[in-house]
């Protein structure tokens, strides 16, 4: 099989990047016009004495249901924002605030190239950042066929994979039986986005933030991602098209987010295994982008963060529930 290695910077063209010992292994193992709905009030006042028609006066009603409807659609968007998101206690919610800069390996050359132009165009889109045509890659995306064989030799080969998560930790990610395992490797920066100094002491070096603020409504520190691992198992992800899969590997590497969230109703490409039928054909849903758009337009150092992105995606969405998916049909990359 080929192998596809690349960066994209979105809007950039296409521009290479230099491999790693240990990357090299994934190439090695690879793989109506409609009349409005208000109705228009007339214009000669009813006769004395006699009460206008009901649906001269449709206003009261209209309000009650616009406001049903308001209140449906923040209790749908609140439950989503609380499913997916991991929000640790007393902790950040993690993003790039480096510069993104994707890989694609294991895949014929043309293949990569879409999968680079959608997730960037994604990234793009949702304001998170993107690195110039040089850059070292940060988001690796390997397709394979034996995605436990290729975890374990580049492992092996690159210590700093796991970023000091324990044996039991890397061993259960590494035989979790996924169409798409994820990663995420972060670091601990101040919130202004200086550098973290280090306090040594008898324990050794103690990250140290020399310019914090005590606050009750901000943080000195957030979590960024560092670098984030997207193993595709090609040999179970037949039967979801090329825009749904960049979607969700998109989705999975803008922001950190539980697998295995129940999604009730909500229209998004996150149900694209467990309930494929209804994923958007598109790759994203407009709840999926409000969110993205949410997590990287709030205040990343505000203990509010989880509330303000909810109040972010109402506003987003226009208080309008997102539409049905369309119906799915197999595309193939140029």
């Amino acid at each position: 099989m080929k192998a596809h290695f690349g960066c994209r910077s979105w809007p950039i063209r296409r521009f290479g990047v230099a491999l790693t010992p240990g990357l090299l292994i994934a190439a090695l193992i690879g793989m109506s016009n409609a009349a409005p709905a208000l109705a228009q009030a007339r214009s000669e006042a009813p006769p004395a004495g006699r009460p206008a028609p009901a649906d001269d006066q449709p206003m009261d009603t209209v309000t009650v249901e616009a406001e049903r409807a308001k209140a449906l659609v923040r209790k749908q968007v609140s439950a989503f924002v609380s499913a997916i998101t991991v929000a640790p206690f007393q902790d950040t919610l993690k993003r790039w605030r480096s510069a993104l800069c994707p890989m694609v390996a294991g895949l014929p050359r043309s293949q990569g190239e879409f999968f680079l132009e959608k997730i960037s165009q994604f990234a793009h889109e949702a304001g998170a950042p993107l690195a110039p045509e040089r850059c070292e890659a940060n988001l690796a995306i390997v397709f394979t066929s034996r995605p436990e064989e290729l975890l374990r030799a580049w492992s092996r080969r690159n210590v700093k994979l796991f970023l000091g998560a324990g044996a039991r930790r890397i061993t259960r990610f590494i035989d979790e039986s996924r169409p798409v395992r994820i990663w995420y490797n972060s670091t601990l920066m101040a919130v202004d986005g200086m550098a973290l100094g280090e306090f040594q002491d008898i324990a050794g070096g103690v990250p140290n933030n020399p310019h914090a603020r005590a606050s009750h409504i901000a943080v000195d520190e957030v979590r960024t991602l560092d670098a984030v691992l997207i193993v595709v198992d090609t040999g179970r992800v037949s039967g979801v098209t090329y825009d749904q899969l960049a979607g969700y590997i998109a989705m999975a590497s803008l922001a950190e987010l539980h697998a295995d969230a129940p999604l009730g109703d909500a229209v998004t490409i996150l149900g694209l295994f467990a309930t494929p039928q209804r994923a958007p054909a598109d790759g994203l849903s407009p709840w999926d982008k409000a969110y993205l758009r949410a997590l990287y337009h709030t205040q990343q150092g505000e203990t509010m963060q989880l509330q303000d992105m909810k109040s972010f995606m109402v506003r987003d969405l226009g208080a309008a529930p997102g539409p049905k998916p369309a119906a799915s049909s197999v595309s193939q990359p140029p």
